[in-house]
């Protein structure tokens, strides 16, 4: 593996706190969202693989790390260490437009040819399907949200002190 990797990244996403929550619904909908990452190269020969218990111990240490990390973005709303902006491309803009092209127009046809001149059997299960599309993703969606968060960071263990420390 050392021939083949020669990193492990360890990456630490944010949301700002005074936006939305990131869910499938808001992103849906078009609500913009500001994330936030920050992202650490961690060599390979830096991780020890000497034996469980150091390789146990790095791993602590680095999450303890990545708790701190996250705590100093709570209170201060950014990353410490340079920013990068990545600026959208028209790239970007110029596959989404190719791909609604080219699945919407087909689908579009499709549905304007049955509304026009489909029997009303036709248009009643067309307006079925899409009905019971909107329901499925509906519940779908609903599924994915997350209606509490964990109280993982908040339990404390058997001496006292909280789990982070």
């Amino acid at each position: 593996m050392y021939r083949i990797v020669q990193a492990v990244y360890n990456c630490t996403v944010a949301f700002d706190s005074k936006g939305l929550i990131p869910s499938f619904m808001n992103i849906a909908n078009g609500r913009p969202m500001m994330a936030h990452f920050h992202l650490e190269r961690i060599p390979l020969d830096d991780v020890p693989v000497e034996s469980d218990e150091i390789c146990a111990s790095f791993l602590r240490d680095l999450f303890k790390k990545k708790d701190d990390l996250f705590e100093t973005f709570l209170q201060t709303g950014q990353f410490p260490g340079p920013k990068h902006h990545i600026p959208r491309r028209l790239n970007d803009l110029l596959m989404w437009a190719f791909w609604a092209v080219v699945l919407c127009v087909p689908l579009f046809w499709y549905i304007i040819s049955v509304l026009l001149s489909g029997s009303y059997t036709q248009q009643l299960v067309l307006a079925c399907i899409f009905f019971l599309g909107l329901l499925v993703a509906r519940v779908m969606i609903k599924l994915t949200e997350i209606d509490q968060e964990s109280d993982y960071a908040t339990q404390t263990s058997k001496n006292g002190l909280k789990k982070s420390q």
